[in-house]
């Protein structure tokens, strides 16, 4: 066994027990986990998925559609409202099933700020409800 590989790269965990040894790395770096956060929009919980690398499709994952890219690190679907947001730190992605103006890496607990967001508000609260949950209810019944 190569010496630099008995060790995980990103947190230099031992990854030899005993004779077994756990190519992939470790469980603590490379866990894919989700939660819920509260949408800054909608004021609603939504999901994510929390990825341990860098998300590098440029097409969406649930419908195949292509995806808008807003930054180098942001992109989102048009059709279905998921963000893809990676973290230019720590090469991690968050998947984000719905409306919010920022995501935080769990791994870094680094901020980003999604400026796309205020492209869909119109400024009346009301309403950007009214339409959000319009294009929510339409995506689950088709």
């Amino acid at each position: 066994m190569i010496e630099s590989e008995k060790y995980c790269k990103p947190c230099r965990k031992s990854l030899c027990q005993g004779k077994d040894y756990n190519k992939k790395g470790c469980s603590d770096c490379y866990l894919i986990s989700s939660g819920w956060a509260e949408s800054a929009l909608t004021k609603l919980l939504i999901s994510f998925i929390y990825l341990p690398w860098w998300h590098n499709k440029f097409r969406c994952d649930a419908c195949y559609s292509k995806l808008k890219f807003t930054s180098d690190c942001q992109k989102n679907c048009e059709n279905c409202l998921i963000f893809y947001t990676g973290c230019r730190f720590c090469l991690t992605t968050n998947i984000i099933f719905g409306l919010t103006n920022q995501s935080q890496c769990k791994k870094c607990k680094r901020t980003t700020i999604i400026p796309d967001i205020t492209n869909i508000s119109s400024g009346n609260s009301y309403l950007d409800n009214f339409l959000v949950n319009i294009r929510i209810n339409l995506l689950k019944n088709s």
